[in-house]
């Protein structure tokens, strides 16, 4: 067999780059032996050629006996036949232990080939792990992908979780502030004396007056009567209301007596009014007990009545702004203004409110610091 032919026949070894494996004789070979390697059957017989020339060499060399010199020459004593028995004796010695020799080649080549086997074993264990690795490393990606997505999640409820109870905090904050200002704001007024019956001295610049949408009125319980009456106005002395408990003083003008808080404005309304050919005149203050006959007067029961049943509408005795001196029905050529097409009720129209003085849808003539 050529060197080719036998190359061909090998097998390269699973799991073993650059190994090959003789299937007929089980021999293994590296790369590096593919270049010089031969057919066993060839390499034997160069081997028995190597073998003899090996011999010849130790002839030169004086070492070593030949076959031949093995063999025992026969004396002239001995007997042909002892002599060939030894001979014989000699070959078969030879075959045996070349016997022996073939057969620890075959055990090796076994063992090679069982240790192959083991090896290609091996890696195919190898390479299920391997596999096996892949697959948790996939698993584990996806495992962690799926952590990431909740992490995700949680962080954003999260964060809306902390909004809420910011917004929670902040209304209890509000709600627990509110009741500590009511009860600082209770605590003032018993200080205060809110609710008693004495009053209390109005200071010019105070807010002495509680707004009702447009102007102002007077608050119970509070005297004003330190207020001095406008220039041009008469002072006419002061008033305290039986059931608010107000102090007012009073200021004669075209008009009639006003408090004197008022007084300014009014004084200025009738100047700016003469000055554009108008002439006012009228009533504005009436004390409790006045308002309690006009009552009697108009009204079906003084008491009970609304202001709407009393004719003309008639104010309940302790609501009316006349009572606080805020208030005037005002009359033009020594009559009421009962219509809106009069040059009296035109010119308030007009002009009022530039003295804090509105009317009172109902009457035309009746006009007063809140309209009321």
């Amino acid at each position: 067999m050529s060197n080719d032919d036998y190359i061909n026949r090998l097998e390269p070894i699973k799991g073993q780059p650059g190994w090959y494996y003789d299937p007929v004789t089980g021999n293994t070979h590296s790369e590096e032996e593919l270049s010089g390697i031969v057919d066993p059957e060839e390499g034997a017989e160069e081997n028995y050629d190597m073998h003899e020339d090996y011999d010849s060499d130790e002839e030169d060399m004086g070492g070593g006996d030949s076959e031949e010199e093995s063999r025992e020459d026969p004396s002239p004593n001995d007997n042909p036949k002892d002599t060939r028995d030894k001979n014989k004796n000699s070959d078969d010695n030879q075959d045996n232990n070349n016997d022996e020799g073939g057969g620890e080649g075959s055990n090796l080549d076994s063992l090679a080939a069982d240790h192959m086997g083991k090896a290609g074993e091996a890696y195919n264990k190898v390479k299920e792990l391997t596999k096996d690795a892949e697959d948790i490393a996939k698993i584990v990606e996806t495992e962690g992908a799926d952590l990431a997505a909740d992490y995700r999640i949680a962080k954003k409820y999260g964060k809306e979780a902390v909004k809420t109870s910011f917004k929670i905090q902040i209304t209890l904050f509000a709600a627990v502030l509110g009741i500590i200002c009511l009860f600082v704001g209770l605590f003032a007024m018993a200080l205060l004396g809110f609710g008693d019956s004495s009053s209390t001295s109005y200071q010019p610049g105070d807010m002495d007056t509680v707004e009702k949408g447009k102007g102002y009125t007077l608050k119970d319980n509070t005297d004003y009567s330190s207020i001095p009456c406008a220039e041009g106005t008469t002072d006419s002395g002061t008033y305290t209301h039986p059931i608010k408990n107000f102090t007012i003083r009073l200021c004669g003008t075209a008009v009639g007596k006003v408090a004197s808080i008022n007084s300014t404005n009014i004084a200025n309304l009738i100047t700016a009014s003469k000055r554009d050919g108008i002439i006012f005149s009228g009533s504005s203050f009436r004390s409790y007990e006045d308002q309690i006959a006009l009552r009697k007067a108009n009204c079906p029961n003084w008491q009970t009545s609304r202001s709407s049943d009393c004719h003309p509408p008639t104010a309940i005795a302790g609501n009316s702004m006349h009572e606080m001196g805020l208030a005037t029905d005002f009359s033009i050529n020594g009559s009421y203004i009962n219509t809106r097409s009069s040059e009296g009720f035109i010119w308030l129209s007009k002009n009022a409110s530039k003295y804090i003085y509105y009317n009172f849808a109902p009457e035309p003539w009746h006009w007063s610091t809140t309209g009321g």
